[in-house]
Parts: structure tokens; sequence; C-alpha cells
């Protein structure tokens, strides 16, 4: 079977990347009808979800080496199917003891996706960066759509039938892969990345992933306040223009997602072509711009400012999964992956108590675009620094049944 030609795997790992980010991002968007429901206050609320973002993050270890060791196709299956059920458990709860309960499985469960799933698809396509700039697509469709999907069930049927609903088609969707990788269908290439220009020389290596995982854990606290807080920035900036209701503030975070798409595919085609330590280096040094700019806006233009920026970022994730696989070998590919997660979104979670705290403190979100303004700068030093490659020969690939 050849690598680029796996349908079937490609397009469940992608659907997998929505599911992922759409779960992730239903709390934010539910918890401006929670505000209602419960008489409880954002800053209030938003913490409850703490604990999941966290375990999203830090899942990503355990997840990524279980992949290596034990079987990513296995791992995926419990993705699907764990995520599922933890959501529909999240929209029965009674009270705010049980929505966290139900929030910290989901983010335990869809910490699965990124290291088992992103290792996986470095190796099915000659153009790997193509192929990862497409399954960002699918990445960012989750987290556009969890805002607009939720806004529309919870202003439509209640905040519980934005978990439940979805819930149940992921657990659907789960129970085809799972059929699927019981037929055979399912395969995994299991090769060395073919790097285009040559790699590096292990201590070489071993630098360039250290100064990359600090970068991700400042890049992911960037993607955590604005990720979570994007809702309530337009419902606060614009509210005045779009009304008070999750639906419309949903709208405009899908429309941003929906943008940021773009930055997907051509982050990733870019790769394929330039030095991604210049390109990485670029992107947050836009976003340095940008953020000063939004901090400063009150009007529509709000809405381009934050999807260019967001579209950036999302850019910039197949130009640093390629650098990771440049300074890894396979054998532990997955596992690396998983402790980029772990920072990317497990210790960066501490980003959503600090939105909470600089907006409870506040009432404003200037201070929310100054400080990730801040946070932009480290990406951009780390990208001026990552070590450069040595030619060496390319490995053929190696393509196993899925485990």
């Amino acid at each position: 079977m050849s690598r680029a030609t796996n349908r079937p795997t490609i397009l469940f790992l992608n659907v997998g990347h929505t599911f992922a980010h759409l779960f992730m991002l239903i709390f934010p968007t539910a918890v401006l009808a929670l505000e209602g429901a419960w008489g409880m206050g954002y800053a209030e609320l938003l913490p409850l979800g703490f604990a999941g973002y966290l375990l999203f993050g830090l899942g990503s270890l355990p997840a990524g080496w279980l992949g290596d060791r034990w079987s990513s196709g296995w791992m995926m299956a419990l993705f699907f199917i764990g995520t599922g059920l933890s959501s529909i458990l999240t929209g029965l709860a009674s009270g705010p003891v049980g929505l966290a309960i139900g929030l910290t499985l989901i983010g335990i469960f869809a910490s699965i996706y990124h290291p088992v799933g992103i290792a996986w698809l470095v190796a099915a396509s000659d153009r790997p960066g193509q192929v990862l700039g497409i399954n960002g697509v699918y990445g960012a469709a989750g987290v556009g759509g969890a805002a607009l999907l939720t806004g529309l069930l919870a202003d439509g049927f209640g905040w519980r039938a934005a978990f439940i609903l979805p819930g149940l088609v992921c657990v659907a969707v789960g129970g085809g892969f799972v059929l699927s990788l019981l037929s055979g269908r399912i395969a995994m290439a299991r090769a060395e990345y073919q790097k285009r220009d040559g790699g590096v020389g292990a201590a070489a290596a071993r630098r360039g992933l250290f100064l990359l995982f600090v970068s991700i854990l400042f890049a992911g606290l960037i993607f955590q306040m604005s990720s979570v807080g994007m809702p309530k920035i337009f419902q606060d900036r614009l509210g005045s223009i779009i009304g008070e209701g999750a639906a419309a503030a949903g709208l405009l975070v899908s429309i941003v997602y929906a943008i940021s798409a773009l930055g997907q595919v051509g982050g990733g085609l870019l790769a394929d072509r330039f030095d991604e330590r210049w390109l990485y280096a670029c992107s947050y040094g836009l976003q340095i711009l940008l953020f000063a700019l939004a901090a400063a806006t009150f009007n529509p233009a709000l809405v381009a400012l934050i999807a260019v920026a967001v579209s950036l970022q999302t850019g910039t994730q197949p130009v640093e999964n390629l650098l990771i696989a440049k300074y890894t070998p396979d054998s532990w590919r997955a596992t690396v992956y998983g402790l980029k997660f772990v920072l990317a979104l497990g210790l960066s979670a501490i980003g959503v108590p600090l939105l909470a705290l600089i907006y409870g403190s506040t009432g404003a979100f200037t201070g929310v675009f100054l400080v990730m303004a801040g946070f932009a700068v480290v990406p951009v030093l780390v990208g001026l620094m990552l070590p450069g490659r040595v030619p060496e020969p390319l490995q053929e690939p190696v393509i196993e049944p899925a485990e």
C-alpha cells in the first residue's frame, strides 16, 4: 500500500483532529449560556475547565509513549470513543463539580490525538508539509466549528445539547474506526522521516529540541489565551454591534478559524519549500504587531486583526511539527510529539486561569493582548537560534499494518 494513497487512514486522522479541538472548545462558548443558567460569573466558571485543559496536554506524553510501544490504532479508537462518552457525561452534569469532572475526562481522552495522530501523518506522504497543512485545516474546523456549533445548540436547545449531541457523533465515528481497524482498511506507515535537505548531529538535534520546547510553551500560552478568550473578546468589545447571545460571538469565532484554514495550507506548502526556522521566526514576529494593534481596537477591524494572527499561529503548526521530525528519530517520534503537547496544550493551560485573572482584575482584554504580544517574542528568538542541517542520505520507508 502506498503511503500517499491510504485514504481511509488519513480521513479518520483528519476527522480526529477536528474532534480533538472541537470538544476542547465547546466549554468556552457554552460558558456564556451557563452564566445565566447557573447564576455564576465568567471568571468564576472558566477555571472549571482548567484540569481538562491541563490534562489535554499532560496526557500527550503517556499517550505518545503507548502509541510507540503498544498500539497506535487502538489508542486512536480509545480517543474517539472515550472523548465522545466523556462529552455526553459532561452534558449530564448537575452542578459545577460534575461539570469539572466531565471536562477533565474530555481532556484526558482528547490528549491521545496529537502525539499519536501527528506521528502517524508525518510518514503518510512524500510531501508531509502538505499533509500536515490539510490536517491542520480539519483542526481549524474543529476550533472554529466548536464556537458556532455550541452557540447554535446552546441558544436553541440549551447548553447540555452542545455537549451531548457532538458526543454521540464522536462515539459513532469511533465505532466506524474500530470496524475499519479490524477489517485491515486502516494501515500505519512507520518510516524514518524523509529529510528534504539532510539532518543534524545528535548534539545539535538535542539543542534544537530544547529550544523548540521553550518556544512551544510560550506559543501554547498564546493559543490557550486566544482560543479560550475569543468568544468573550468578541462579545465584550463588539456586543453593541452583534448582540449579547452566544451564537453571534460563536459565528465570529468560526469566521476567524475558517480564514485561518488558509494559513494551515499555506504554512504546510511553504514548509516543504523554505527554511522552517525563518518561517517560524517571521510568523511570530508579525503576531507581536497584530496583538499590539488589537489591544487598541474596539471596532469590527478587531475581527480582521485576530483572523490574521490566528492564521499565522495555525500556519506555523506544520512548520513546527516538521522541525520536530527533523530533530527526532522515528522510534521516538510519537513520544517526542507527546512531550511537545505536554507543553503546548498541558503546561500552557495556565493561560486559562491567567486569562481569567487578567480579565477579572481589569474587566477588559487590553492587558491580555499585550501579554500575548510579549509571549510571542520568545518564538521569534528561538526561530533565529535553531541549528541548521547538514546533508545525509535518505532512508527508504517501511509500511507496517496498524498495531
